[in-house]
């Protein structure tokens, strides 16, 4: 269901002005797993870190907690903090709905931490979220 929140980052006008489209221009930065090498920072990159089914006594789960981590890069820490601002924003104000026909029933942020990636020589803001997912709804 990673769909559904990099469609709401890539939709959000916030995000767009802070990431920009990638190389091809065919696309916002907010990626599903991974960033395809070689992107120009910043750019975001969303994982799923769990899935739990939230159990009616009786029935087969259809509502599900799932866990995200979005990973804000930036070579300015300040504003690798701004991008991570904006993510969180773009996510926390929506009160339930369809994105990319996932259906949230609601998103929640749990945690930010500080990274940094030695490798690419890029700051690293890493926001957790928690969202209610319907998946009898999802298509």
């Amino acid at each position: 269901m990673v769909r559904g929140i990099t469609y709401i980052l890539a939709n959000d006008s916030n995000v767009r002005a802070l990431v920009g489209l990638n190389k091809a221009e065919d696309k916002y930065k907010a990626y599903p797993n991974v960033c395809p090498q070689p992107e120009k920072f910043p750019y975001s990159v969303v994982r799923q870190t769990g899935k739990s089914p939230i159990e009616c006594k009786g029935t087969v789960p259809d509502t599900y907690e799932y866990h995200y981590d979005v990973s804000s890069f930036h070579t300015s820490y300040e504003s690798c903090e701004e991008l991570d601002d904006a993510v969180v924003e773009a996510l926390i104000k929506l009160n339930g709905g369809t994105f990319n026909a996932v259906v949230f029933q609601e998103i929640r942020h749990t945690n930010t931490v500080d990274q940094y990636s030695a490798e690419y020589n890029l700051h690293v803001k890493t926001s957790s979220f928690i969202a209610w997912v319907d998946e009898d709804q999802t298509t």
